[in-house]
């Protein structure tokens, strides 16, 4: 077992909705929890159906920052269609 590292391994995600937020609250949970781990794990997420809007809104971005954004596909009505296309457009 190694030495657990205090400087969090850090990725960023843009999220649909709370329900996407809510799993990756869970699971940064999850993975802490392993007493195995030789640094810790933070999952920053925020509800943003604009990417670009997330990127902007953070104050401090490390040098080497992974930007996600998750979105699913709702349905093909013209509002679902118009929001996916957005958020993958942009």
């Amino acid at each position: 077992m190694g030495i657990r590292n205090s400087k969090p391994f850090i990725r960023y995600f843009s999220v649909e909705g709370e329900t996407e937020k809510w799993y990756l609250d869970w699971l940064e949970k999850q993975i802490n929890a392993y007493s195995n781990l030789d640094f810790n794990v933070k999952l920053e997420s925020r509800v943003k159906t604009n990417p670009v809007r997330f990127v902007k809104g953070l104050s401090f971005l490390p040098d080497k920052a992974e930007l996600i954004h998750i979105c699913d596909y709702e349905g093909s009505t013209d509002e679902n269609i118009k929001r996916f296309k957005l958020a993958v457009l942009n």
